[in-house]
């Protein structure tokens, strides 16, 4: 069975979203201050040592990343987000 260059572009973009979402969010997650103060001292120390520069301008492309997926995945599933509103309006009239 071959898939349709559409519906793979679908997948891919679905993939590359689900992928860059969750880094984006784990990297969002460390960054944020209330978890340096809930967190064991020994464990802070461990995150002190990360690469925040590296994982701050990955953060930042990722979520552009992301955003670009979500962009290419509303373009192409556009006509049956339409037609869900369309149903949804003839069913209030």
């Amino acid at each position: 069975m071959e898939i349709k260059t559409r519906n793979r572009i679908k997948l891919v973009s679905a993939t590359v979203l689900l992928v860059s979402l969750g880094f984006t969010s784990l990297t969002g997650i460390l960054k944020m201050p209330l978890l340096a103060n809930s967190i064991s001292d020994n464990l802070f120390q461990r995150l002190q040592k990360l690469p925040w520069g590296v994982l701050n301008f990955l953060h930042g492309w990722c979520g552009a990343l992301a955003l670009a997926c979500v962009v290419v995945h509303l373009s192409l599933v556009w006509r049956r987000y339409l037609w869900v509103l369309n149903s949804v309006r003839k069913r209030e009239d």
